[in-house]
Protein backbone atom coordinates (compact mmCIF):
# COMPACT_ATOMS: atom_id res chain seq x y z
CA UNK A 1 0.00 0.00 0.00
CA UNK A 2 2.29 2.44 1.10
CA UNK A 3 4.89 1.66 -2.54
CA UNK A 4 1.59 1.58 -4.22
CA UNK A 5 0.91 5.44 -2.86
CA UNK A 6 4.57 6.26 -3.53
CA UNK A 7 4.42 5.41 -7.33
CA UNK A 8 0.96 7.44 -7.46
CA UNK A 9 2.55 10.10 -5.81
CA UNK A 10 5.47 10.09 -8.00
CA UNK A 11 3.08 10.03 -11.10
CA UNK A 12 1.19 12.96 -9.39
CA UNK A 13 5.06 14.84 -9.48
CA UNK A 14 6.08 13.90 -12.64
CA UNK A 15 2.16 15.06 -14.15
CA UNK A 16 2.76 18.39 -12.32
CA UNK A 17 6.31 19.09 -13.89
CA UNK A 18 4.59 18.20 -16.96
CA UNK A 19 1.86 20.85 -16.67
CA UNK A 20 4.58 23.09 -15.87
CA UNK A 21 6.78 22.91 -18.43
CA UNK A 22 9.68 22.04 -16.71
CA UNK A 23 12.77 20.06 -18.60
CA UNK A 24 13.95 18.35 -15.47
CA UNK A 25 12.96 17.34 -12.37
CA UNK A 26 15.98 19.40 -10.32
CA UNK A 27 14.40 22.66 -11.49
CA UNK A 28 13.66 24.48 -8.64
CA UNK A 29 10.41 25.71 -8.70
CA UNK A 30 8.75 22.31 -9.03
CA UNK A 31 10.75 21.55 -5.30
CA UNK A 32 9.20 24.45 -4.37
CA UNK A 33 5.66 23.71 -5.90
CA UNK A 34 5.85 19.81 -4.55
CA UNK A 35 6.81 21.34 -0.77
CA UNK A 36 4.12 23.97 -0.77
CA UNK A 37 1.54 20.81 -1.87
CA UNK A 38 2.93 18.94 1.14
CA UNK A 39 3.05 21.58 3.54
CA UNK A 40 -0.63 22.22 2.76
CA UNK A 41 -1.15 18.83 2.92
CA UNK A 42 0.12 18.57 6.51
CA UNK A 43 -1.28 21.69 7.84
CA UNK A 44 -5.01 19.72 6.65
CA UNK A 45 -4.01 16.39 8.70
CA UNK A 46 -3.18 18.82 11.50
CA UNK A 47 -6.23 21.16 11.84
CA UNK A 48 -8.39 17.65 10.88
CA UNK A 49 -6.37 16.00 13.79
CA UNK A 50 -7.40 18.95 16.25
CA UNK A 51 -11.44 19.28 15.12
CA UNK A 52 -11.96 15.56 15.61
CA UNK A 53 -10.29 15.18 19.12
CA UNK A 54 -12.51 18.17 20.16
CA UNK A 55 -15.33 16.32 18.78
CA UNK A 56 -14.45 13.08 19.77
CA UNK A 57 -13.19 13.53 23.51
CA UNK A 58 -12.37 10.00 23.89
CA UNK A 59 -9.27 10.19 21.20
CA UNK A 60 -6.20 9.99 22.03
CA UNK A 61 -4.16 12.85 19.72
CA UNK A 62 -1.67 9.99 18.23
CA UNK A 63 -4.84 8.14 17.01
CA UNK A 64 -6.70 11.60 15.49
CA UNK A 65 -3.67 11.78 13.83
CA UNK A 66 -3.41 8.46 12.30
CA UNK A 67 -7.46 8.65 11.42
CA UNK A 68 -7.08 11.93 9.63
CA UNK A 69 -3.51 11.09 8.04
CA UNK A 70 -4.87 7.76 6.55
CA UNK A 71 -8.17 9.54 5.34
CA UNK A 72 -6.34 11.95 3.56
CA UNK A 73 -3.82 9.29 2.19
CA UNK A 74 -6.61 7.47 1.09
CA UNK A 75 -8.23 10.77 -0.98
CA UNK A 76 -4.96 10.87 -2.26
CA UNK A 77 -3.97 7.22 -3.83
CA UNK A 78 -7.56 7.80 -5.29
CA UNK A 79 -7.18 10.85 -6.94
CA UNK A 80 -3.72 10.29 -8.23
CA UNK A 81 -2.95 8.11 -12.16
CA UNK A 82 -3.30 4.58 -11.79
CA UNK A 83 -1.86 1.85 -13.92
CA UNK A 84 -3.99 -1.09 -14.36
CA UNK A 85 -2.93 -2.58 -17.54
CA UNK A 86 1.02 -2.33 -18.69
CA UNK A 87 0.79 -2.62 -22.68
CA UNK A 88 3.91 -3.54 -24.47
CA UNK A 89 6.32 -1.09 -25.29
CA UNK A 90 6.66 -1.85 -28.69
CA UNK A 91 8.42 1.86 -29.43
CA UNK A 92 10.73 0.95 -27.45
CA UNK A 93 11.64 -2.58 -29.31
CA UNK A 94 11.88 -0.34 -32.35
CA UNK A 95 13.90 2.49 -31.21
CA UNK A 96 16.59 2.43 -28.08
CA UNK A 97 15.56 6.00 -27.59
CA UNK A 98 11.85 8.13 -28.06
CA UNK A 99 10.72 11.85 -27.12
CA UNK A 100 7.34 12.36 -25.35
CA UNK A 101 5.06 14.91 -25.20
CA UNK A 102 2.87 14.92 -21.79
CA UNK A 103 1.81 10.71 -22.82
CA UNK A 104 2.11 10.73 -26.02
CA UNK A 105 5.49 9.16 -27.01
CA UNK A 106 7.13 9.21 -30.79
CA UNK A 107 10.30 8.73 -32.85
CA UNK A 108 11.60 10.24 -35.79
CA UNK A 109 14.03 8.51 -38.59
CA UNK A 110 14.18 8.22 -42.55
CA UNK A 111 12.94 5.16 -44.32
CA UNK A 112 13.52 5.17 -48.04
CA UNK A 113 11.57 3.17 -50.96
CA UNK A 114 11.86 3.01 -54.63
CA UNK A 115 14.30 6.20 -54.26
CA UNK A 116 11.80 8.26 -52.04
CA UNK A 117 12.92 9.38 -48.73
CA UNK A 118 10.32 9.20 -46.18
CA UNK A 119 10.19 11.10 -42.94
CA UNK A 120 8.95 8.32 -40.31
CA UNK A 121 7.48 9.19 -37.36
CA UNK A 122 6.31 6.07 -34.81
CA UNK A 123 4.09 7.13 -32.19
CA UNK A 124 3.07 5.52 -28.95
CA UNK A 125 0.04 6.90 -26.47
CA UNK A 126 0.99 5.71 -22.57
CA UNK A 127 -2.64 6.71 -21.92
CA UNK A 128 -5.82 4.90 -22.41
CA UNK A 129 -7.88 7.54 -23.92
CA UNK A 130 -7.46 9.15 -27.77
CA UNK A 131 -4.29 11.54 -27.72
CA UNK A 132 -4.25 14.75 -30.44
CA UNK A 133 -0.61 15.93 -31.06
CA UNK A 134 1.47 17.76 -33.58
CA UNK A 135 5.19 16.85 -34.10
CA UNK A 136 7.66 19.37 -35.44
CA UNK A 137 10.95 18.45 -36.28
CA UNK A 138 12.98 21.51 -37.82
CA UNK A 139 16.71 21.17 -39.30
CA UNK A 140 19.30 23.01 -38.22
CA UNK A 141 20.27 23.97 -41.79
CA UNK A 142 18.78 23.53 -45.11
CA UNK A 143 16.06 25.80 -44.97
CA UNK A 144 14.71 28.81 -47.48
CA UNK A 145 13.96 31.91 -45.69
CA UNK A 146 12.69 33.47 -49.29
CA UNK A 147 10.20 31.34 -50.02
CA UNK A 148 11.81 28.98 -52.53
CA UNK A 149 11.76 24.89 -51.90
CA UNK A 150 13.79 23.54 -49.13
CA UNK A 151 16.72 22.44 -49.53
CA UNK A 152 16.33 20.27 -46.66
CA UNK A 153 12.52 20.80 -45.49
CA UNK A 154 11.46 20.69 -41.93
CA UNK A 155 8.26 18.37 -41.02
CA UNK A 156 4.95 19.48 -39.15
CA UNK A 157 3.43 16.46 -38.26
CA UNK A 158 -0.87 16.23 -36.90
CA UNK A 159 -2.66 13.23 -35.67
CA UNK A 160 -4.55 11.46 -33.35
CA UNK A 161 -3.78 8.22 -31.29
CA UNK A 162 -6.08 6.21 -30.16
CA UNK A 163 -5.86 4.99 -26.74
CA UNK A 164 -2.70 2.47 -25.93
CA UNK A 165 -2.75 2.84 -29.66
CA UNK A 166 1.10 2.72 -31.75
CA UNK A 167 0.71 4.21 -35.34
CA UNK A 168 3.28 5.24 -38.09
CA UNK A 169 3.17 8.50 -40.33
CA UNK A 170 5.14 8.37 -43.27
CA UNK A 171 5.61 11.70 -44.86
CA UNK A 172 7.56 12.11 -48.28
CA UNK A 173 11.10 13.40 -48.01
CA UNK A 174 12.78 15.30 -50.60
CA UNK A 175 16.40 16.49 -50.18
CA UNK A 176 18.70 18.56 -52.11
CA UNK A 177 21.44 16.28 -53.69
CA UNK A 178 24.46 18.27 -51.99
CA UNK A 179 22.83 17.53 -48.93
CA UNK A 180 22.38 14.00 -49.05
CA UNK A 181 24.29 11.55 -46.76
CA UNK A 182 25.52 14.59 -44.77
CA UNK A 183 24.51 14.32 -40.92
CA UNK A 184 21.73 16.95 -39.39
CA UNK A 185 20.99 17.80 -36.38
CA UNK A 186 16.66 18.46 -36.17
CA UNK A 187 15.27 20.00 -33.10
CA UNK A 188 12.44 18.47 -31.89
CA UNK A 189 8.95 20.08 -30.59
CA UNK A 190 6.02 18.36 -29.59
CA UNK A 191 2.08 19.21 -28.38
CA UNK A 192 -0.27 16.90 -27.14
CA UNK A 193 -3.75 17.29 -25.84
CA UNK A 194 -6.39 14.57 -24.48
CA UNK A 195 -9.83 16.12 -25.06
CA UNK A 196 -11.33 13.35 -23.14
CA UNK A 197 -9.16 13.53 -20.39
CA UNK A 198 -5.73 10.51 -20.44
CA UNK A 199 -7.54 8.06 -18.16
CA UNK A 200 -5.05 5.13 -16.86
CA UNK A 201 -1.68 4.77 -17.28
CA UNK A 202 -1.11 1.79 -19.69
CA UNK A 203 2.81 2.26 -20.13
CA UNK A 204 5.13 2.80 -17.40
CA UNK A 205 8.21 3.71 -19.42
CA UNK A 206 8.66 7.17 -20.52
CA UNK A 207 10.45 9.08 -23.36
CA UNK A 208 12.52 11.86 -23.36
CA UNK A 209 10.46 15.48 -22.38
CA UNK A 210 10.24 17.67 -25.86
CA UNK A 211 9.29 21.31 -25.67
CA UNK A 212 6.15 22.59 -26.91
CA UNK A 213 6.68 24.65 -30.01
CA UNK A 214 5.64 28.69 -29.97
CA UNK A 215 2.10 28.54 -31.61
CA UNK A 216 3.43 31.29 -34.21
CA UNK A 217 5.96 28.81 -35.14
CA UNK A 218 3.65 26.17 -36.27
CA UNK A 219 1.65 28.66 -38.20
CA UNK A 220 4.67 29.18 -39.86
CA UNK A 221 6.33 26.51 -40.84
CA UNK A 222 2.76 26.08 -42.44
CA UNK A 223 2.82 26.06 -46.56
CA UNK A 224 1.41 29.30 -46.75
CA UNK A 225 3.95 30.39 -44.72
CA UNK A 226 7.38 28.98 -45.01
CA UNK A 227 8.72 32.08 -46.20
CA UNK A 228 8.78 33.99 -42.72
CA UNK A 229 10.53 31.94 -40.93
CA UNK A 230 13.20 34.02 -40.65
CA UNK A 231 11.20 36.22 -38.39
CA UNK A 232 10.71 33.77 -35.20
CA UNK A 233 13.85 32.77 -32.95
CA UNK A 234 13.44 28.83 -32.61
CA UNK A 235 13.74 28.30 -28.14
CA UNK A 236 15.47 25.57 -26.97
CA UNK A 237 14.26 22.10 -26.70
CA UNK A 238 15.57 18.30 -27.22
CA UNK A 239 17.10 17.30 -30.44
CA UNK A 240 18.19 14.41 -32.62
CA UNK A 241 21.01 13.66 -34.93
CA UNK A 242 20.29 12.22 -37.88
CA UNK A 243 22.36 10.99 -41.40
CA UNK A 244 20.40 11.89 -44.49
CA UNK A 245 19.69 9.59 -47.09
CA UNK A 246 21.78 9.15 -50.28
CA UNK A 247 20.61 8.99 -53.77
CA UNK A 248 17.00 10.18 -53.13
CA UNK A 249 14.67 12.61 -54.62
CA UNK A 250 14.55 15.83 -54.22
CA UNK A 251 11.51 16.57 -55.68
CA UNK A 252 8.24 14.98 -54.19
CA UNK A 253 5.81 13.48 -57.10
CA UNK A 254 2.71 14.22 -57.50
CA UNK A 255 0.82 11.61 -56.94
CA UNK A 256 2.31 10.97 -53.22
CA UNK A 257 1.04 11.98 -50.23
CA UNK A 258 1.61 11.45 -46.43
CA UNK A 259 0.59 8.05 -45.28
CA UNK A 260 -1.03 6.91 -42.06
CA UNK A 261 -1.55 3.81 -40.50
CA UNK A 262 -1.42 1.40 -36.98
CA UNK A 263 1.26 -0.86 -36.01
CA UNK A 264 -0.11 -1.99 -32.83
CA UNK A 265 -4.17 -1.44 -30.70
CA UNK A 266 -5.53 -1.61 -28.04
CA UNK A 267 -8.10 -4.34 -27.66
CA UNK A 268 -10.56 -3.73 -24.67
CA UNK A 269 -10.89 -7.18 -24.00
CA UNK A 270 -7.64 -8.81 -23.18
CA UNK A 271 -6.60 -8.61 -19.59
CA UNK A 272 -2.41 -7.16 -19.54
CA UNK A 273 -0.16 -8.03 -16.71
CA UNK A 274 -0.13 -5.35 -13.84
CA UNK A 275 2.92 -3.18 -13.64
CA UNK A 276 5.46 -4.44 -12.09
CA UNK A 277 7.00 -2.78 -9.00
CA UNK A 278 10.84 -1.27 -9.24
Amino acid sequence: MICDLGDRFSLCVRSLANQKGLDAMTDIRLYRHVFWRVFVFLSIVTVASWVAQFWFEDLTPITAVLIVATVCACIVWLMCPRTKRELPDILGELHSVYFESDGLCFAPSFVVVDGLCWCQIICQNRYARICSAKVMIVPMEGMSKNGEAHEVPPVVAEFNCEGGEVGRIRIPYPIATHWQEKIMIYDVYAQSFYPRGTGNLMRSKEGLEVGAPPHALFDVLRPVGLMMLGKYEISNTASIELRLPENVRDSIPPDVDEILDTIWELEEPAEAAPVAKA
